[in-house]
């Protein structure tokens, strides 16, 4: 890595909040050197990985709502008068394209409202030009694309974007009442009609009695109790991407989690959360519980089980604001807009795309006549 001279051999612009050492030019993140660098000169610095992650306690949250401030190095923010975003502007950039339907944010931006700052980010693994590559290997694998397709490019449409999500650690204790069921073999009678031929040599038929071994299944009262603590249940705080694009995170992704510095938002667009605490917590819990009737159906036992009453609740509950990486673009094809999504950890894509019905047709069109000829090889074989 260059190392910086004895004195900046230029003085930074004012304002700037990440300047470089050597020339005073802008410095952004650079997802290979996990670090920023200056896109002018080369420089490279190390972010400092901080203090560990934090966790806030839910219900002193609730309670008085202190925490809040504003975002190192974000002052002001800007709604998307077309999908509604709300995009935290890096400081000195009056505009900007909205990262999540790529209309221009042409309202005038305004300062911040306070909000609870993220704690944790995990940082961009594959820079711009790895997204690209995975955008256009997604493109060869669509099926009934139409052929034009593989000519798309989305360089210049291709931006950096980190996505608010909550998660919450809880311990949770169920109280359940059920029925256990358990298999067990049995023998049973019955009716059947077989075929004999009789004294004159005519086909009879006649009743018969036979046994068969059958499974049934013996229920039983059950009551209980089951404990669980849960770990990090993530859940997204944006609304402004579908479900599908947010669910590319998963749990994992938190294994690569550093505690928030503002220098890993160099470059990079942030969207404001849409989904507060509150109701980032209701949607957890139906996280849980479908986990907790699993845990429930597990301690019941048996063969099969049944749930009749459950009832969980949930202390100890704590929350953090962490921010994912994503690549977002949009490209035109045959005059319609369509939106990607890179997974900026992992390179998996999600998008829209258009669909070739020439080809679609003539799929169908293929398999009605093989059909047909199949039909008249059987009418002929019938007919021989």
């Amino acid at each position: 890595m260059p190392s910086p001279p004895d004195a900046p051999r230029s003085q930074p612009p004012a304002g700037k909040k990440f300047p470089c050492l050597q020339c005073g030019a802008r410095l952004d993140y650079d997802p290979a050197v996990r670090g920023l660098k200056c896109s002018h000169c080369g420089y490279e610095q190390k972010v400092d990985s901080g203090d560990d992650v934090r966790e806030h306690d839910l219900d002193k949250y609730l309670a008085d709502g202190k925490g809040k401030s504003r975002v190192d190095g974000r002052a002001n923010e800007v709604r998307c008068g077309a999908c509604g975003a709300v995009v935290l502007l890096a400081d000195k950039v009056a505009t900007e394209t909205c990262p999540y339907c790529s209309n221009h944010l042409d309202n005038t931006p305004h300062q911040a409202e306070e909000m609870i700052p993220p704690e944790a980010v995990v940082p961009f693994a594959i820079d711009r030009d790895a997204a690209l590559a995975a955008f256009q290997a997604w493109l060869k694998t669509l099926w009934f694309a139409p052929k034009q397709l593989n000519q798309v490019t989305i360089y210049g449409q291709c931006s950096g974007v980190y996505l608010p999500f909550w998660t919450f650690d809880a311990m949770t204790h169920t109280r359940y009442t059920g029925e256990r069921g358990d298999d067990y073999q049995d023998t049973e009678s019955y009716t059947d009609t077989e075929s004999y031929t009789d004294s004159q040599g005519r086909l009879q038929t006649r009743p018969v009695t036979k046994t068969r071994t059958v499974t049934r299944t013996r229920w039983s009262r059950v009551t209980g109790d089951v404990d669980h603590f849960f770990d990090d249940v993530l859940i997204s705080a944006s609304e402004a991407l579908p479900e599908g694009y947010r669910a590319t995170f998963h749990p994992e992704a938190l294994e690569r989690l550093v505690p928030f510095k503002p220098e890993y938002l160099a470059s990079f667009v942030t969207e404001r959360y849409a989904v507060g605490p509150r109701d980032g917590f209701k949607a957890a819990q139906a996280v849980m519980d479908g986990h907790v009737r699993h845990l429930v159906h597990r301690d019941i036992g048996g063969d099969h089980q049944k749930i009749n009453t459950l009832r969980t609740t949930h202390t100890g509950v704590s929350f953090k604001l962490v921010l994912l990486p994503l690549w977002l673009a949009s490209y035109k094809y045959d005059g319609k807009t369509y939106r990607v999504m890179v997974n900026g950890l992992t390179g998996e894509v999600v998008g829209d795309r258009p669909y070739s019905w020439h080809k679609i047709v003539g799929l169908v069109l293929s398999i009605l006549v093989a059909f047909a000829a199949v039909v008249a090889l059987i009418v002929w074989l019938a007919n021989r």
